[in-house]
Parts: C-alpha cells; structure tokens; sequence
C-alpha cells in the first residue's frame, strides 16, 4: 500500500470523496480541488504526528493556516483550504452520529476487514466538534458555533424560529446549522422552522437541507376561517417539519394539512460560505 493510499484511508478522505461525488453531487473537478486541499492539509498534520482526524488539535489547525500564509499563498486560496477542512469535518461529525460512524459502522466493517473501521474508532467527538467550531465564521450572540458547544441535548422538537422579520439570519439555514441541529435531535425527532414570512419564501433552502440529510419536510398552513369578526386579528402561520419519522407524519391531524415541498434542484445548498437571498425573495 502505498503512503499517499494509507494517509487517504488513515484520516477518511476515501469516504468523504464518495459523499462528495455521490450525495453532494459535486463534480469531478470540485471533488479534486477538495481532495487536493484536504491532502496538504493531511500531509502536514501528520508530519506533526496525528495518525488521523481525532488526534488533529485546534493549535494543529491553527499552525496550519499560518504555515498557509508564510507560504505567500492568496488569502483567496487560504479560505478555499479553510472551507475544505471544515467540510471535511463536519461530515465527520455528522458521521459519527450514525449508525455509519461509532456503533453498527464499526462492526460491520470489521467483519469485512475494512481498515475504515479502524479510522472510525479513532474518531474523537470532542475532537471534531473543537475543530469545527475553530473554523465556524465568527458570529454573535445566539450563533450556530456556541449551540454546537452544548452537550447533546436528544431533543424530540427543536423549534427554529427566527424568520417572521424582514431580515433572516441566514446562517441558521446552512449545511453547518443543520449539522449543529442534527447533533442535539433524537434520530426520530422533528425539527420546526417557522416559515411565516411576507418577504421571503425559505421553504426551498429548508427542502433542500432536508434532502441532503435524508430527511421529509412537509409544510403546515393555517389561517383564519375568515375576514370578519375576531378572525380578522387572526394572522395566517407556515410551519415547516423536518424528521424521518414517517409514523409521525402519518398521524393525523398532520396527515391530513401536510403539503410536500416542491424541489428546487437549480437552488444549491446553503452552507457558511454560500447563500442567496435573492433567490428566494417573495415577488
């Protein structure tokens, strides 16, 4: 086995390429600029004596960044290195939380004899998330970065609600928040965005998240019977529920007033690095 192989299989970069290429769907060209980032990234690390991405250290990703810039590298090229770690790492955390990653993964790849498994069972959680809050844009009081610093809260219901005036913080809507959202919900649980809103539309952004993380989303509507009387100060709500639990979006009342979310492929996925409000404004 060669070096550049081992170093590929020792810190996952083999599985994050397929979850680039096949789930993200990001072309060949893209999936290479990650894995060229990602192995310079890997190489120097390694150097210093991490056999894998549990045993990298925010001061490791630190020095890194600052050997980046001794190189006289653009800083344009320095984030596009930033952004490849740092989704590197959060599909590694996402990862972790699954059956894929500590539990049902390990085993099953053991008994294939995959030297994956080995990897997984290096990962550290408290690792990755120190990592990945190390590399979150900064952000201000209630930010995704200090939700993820929580202990894993195993919610049922997270409630998002924080879109009903007329500028959003859009930060709530990326891949990274929904990894954060993730992290903290039961693998049954539910997710609520409220989407009441008169000026933007984030149904798509939400349906396009949902997919991504193999997970419905149904929107729920109500509004007054009427114009009159005491319905007229009854303003009209869209809630958003995000799960994978089918049972419960067969129960009723649900059933019944659940609409499914149209898909949008032309809209990409949001991330910390990516977002346009203008294609979702209302006209």
């Amino acid at each position: 086995m060669s070096q550049q192989v081992a170093a590929d299989r020792a810190f996952l970069l083999e599985l994050f390429t397929d979850y680039l290429a096949l789930e993200a769907g990001h072309s060949v060209n893209t999936v290479e600029s990650y894995l060229r980032d990602l192995r310079r990234f890997v190489a120097w690390v390694a150097a210093r004596g991490a056999s894998g991405p549990g045993q990298v250290t925010r001061k490791l990703v630190r020095e890194f960044v600052f050997a980046l810039k001794d190189l006289g590298l653009s800083a344009s090229t320095i984030r596009r290195h930033v952004s490849a770690i740092r989704t590197y790492y959060g599909f590694l955390l996402a990862e972790a939380g699954t059956s894929r990653g500590f539990g049902l993964y390990d085993e099953n790849r053991a008994q294939q004899g995959s030297g994956h498994a080995d990897g997984y069972a290096r990962l550290r959680h408290r690792s990755l998330v120190s990592v990945l809050n190390l590399l979150q844009p900064a952000s201000g009081v209630g930010s995704v970065g200090a939700f993820e610093r929580e202990p894993e809260q195993g919610f049922d219901v997270l409630a998002i609600d924080a879109f009903s005036g007329d500028s959003i913080p859009m930060h709530l809507l990326t891949r990274e928040a929904m990894l954060a959202y993730m992290r903290h919900l039961k693998p049954d649980g539910v997710i609520v965005f409220q989407a009441t809103n008169r000026f933007v539309d984030i149904a798509p952004v939400v349906e396009r998240l949902a997919a991504e993380f193999g997970l419905t989303a149904v929107l729920v509507s109500d509004a007054a019977e009427s114009n009159e009387g005491a319905d007229y100060w009854i303003s009209g709500t869209d809630q958003i529920i995000v799960t994978r639990n089918a049972q419960l979006l067969a129960e009723e009342p649900i059933q019944s007033v659940a609409q499914p979310l149209t898909p949008r492929p032309d809209l990409r996925v949001w991330t910390d690095d990516f977002y346009n409000l203008m294609r979702i404004l209302k006209y």
